[in-house]
């Protein structure tokens, strides 16, 4: 049996290591980051009173409802955005062939120089103009007076002109779909953020099923509970004949016909084990081992049967406590209709309840 202890206590240090992984490496962004992103769904035209309400703030709200409004809402605007640009792109006039007066070199300089400052102007612009051509007339606009201020890279003043009367409109129609481009890479990067800013609030809520310290009381019901079943049926197994009646429902009866089914002793011992456990529960387990002695400590047992309803409640009810939570063990004097959170404190108290009541049953084994 103590292979049975061993492995459960292995679980549980996984669940340890699982737990402290998750906190660590699912932190809130800090403020800043967020910020910085709300401002750049604001840059990129999407207005609402949960981007303003944020954009006030110098800190998390305590009610995280309206960061998820926001988050809903502006992912729908992003997905609108991308499908219209998209679109945009199709229609953008570009042609491979320039005039002998076309300097690459000279053209990718100034739009590096220009980049960042022409950006923000054009998602301005952009946010408010569906018209192309007004579109591709601010890039005309713009590279005229770019080129006119940076003629000094050894190009005459005619070479400019020149460059500009053949190869203008092919000039911003490159510099268009450029920023297109640039945009939809904005748009994808802020919806990769709101994704994984939505998915981090859900982990680090304790109202939600996604919360970590939820996700390892979970993970350790379900190995506490294979565990204490594992060792009931190990002890059964090996000293069947003083326990086996405290184990199986007092109708519980093994037919003489039965024993066709059996090729030795040991068939018949496994096979009623098998059916006996498959009529307990967990917390009918518990009331056995009270009752055979193996601990009288009331406290471990009444918080034994909480834990395992809270259990039942997050798997069936999805943490929304019920009428069976409020009558039985309610131990923190919660009301039908509460969630029942799994807070950190909750967790390691559990842990410690588990871990004390598998000590149990192994010191009163092997005594």
């Amino acid at each position: 049996m103590r292979d049975i202890v061993d492995r459960f206590h292995s679980e549980v240090e996984k669940i340890f290591a699982y737990n402290n992984l998750m906190h660590t490496t699912s932190k809130l962004p800090e403020w800043g980051e967020f910020s910085w992103n709300i401002d750049q769904l604001d840059c990129l035209g999407f207005k609402s009173e949960e981007l303003t309400y944020m954009q006030s703030l110098s800190k998390y709200p305590k009610d995280i409802s309206s960061i998820f409004k926001l988050i809903n809402e502006s992912k729908d605007y992003l997905f609108a955005c991308i499908d219209i640009t998209h679109e945009r792109l199709n229609y953008v006039p570009l042609e491979n062939k320039k005039s002998e007066f076309y300097d690459e070199d000279f053209v990718m300089m100034v739009n590096e120089n220009f980049f960042d400052a022409d950006y923000y102007d054009f998602l301005e612009l952009y946010s408010e103009e569906n018209n192309l051509e007004m579109l591709l007339n601010f890039f005309e606009e713009r590279y005229l007076i770019k080129f006119n201020r940076f003629g000094v890279n050894g190009q005459t003043k005619e070479e400019i002109e020149k460059m500009i009367e053949y190869d203008l409109k092919i000039i911003a129609s490159e510099a268009l779909d450029m920023y297109l481009q640039h945009v939809c890479t904005e748009y994808d990067d802020l919806l990769i953020f709101l994704d994984k800013l939505k998915t981090t609030l859900h982990i680090n809520d304790l109202n939600n099923t996604l919360n970590v310290n939820r996700q390892s009381f979970i993970l350790l019901m379900s190995s506490f509970d294979a565990t204490i079943f594992d060792m009931t049926k190990k002890l059964l197994e090996e000293r069947f004949y003083q326990y086996i009646a405290e184990f199986c429902q007092p109708d519980y009866k093994l037919r003489m016909k039965d024993f066709e089914n059996f090729t030795s002793g040991q068939d018949m011992i496994d096979s009623v084990v098998d059916e006996c456990l498959k009529q307990q529960y967990l917390k009918d387990l518990f009331k056995i081992y009270k009752k055979l002695e193996v601990f009288d400590d009331k406290v471990l047992f009444k918080n034994l049967m909480e834990i395992t309803n809270r259990r039942n409640v997050h798997l069936h009810k999805s943490g929304i406590c019920d009428e069976q939570y409020v009558t039985s063990y309610n131990l923190f004097s919660k009301n039908k209709g509460e969630y029942l959170e799994i807070s950190e404190n909750y967790l390691i108290a559990s842990i410690d309840y588990c871990s004390k009541f598998v000590i149990k049953i192994i010191d009163w084994y092997e005594v």
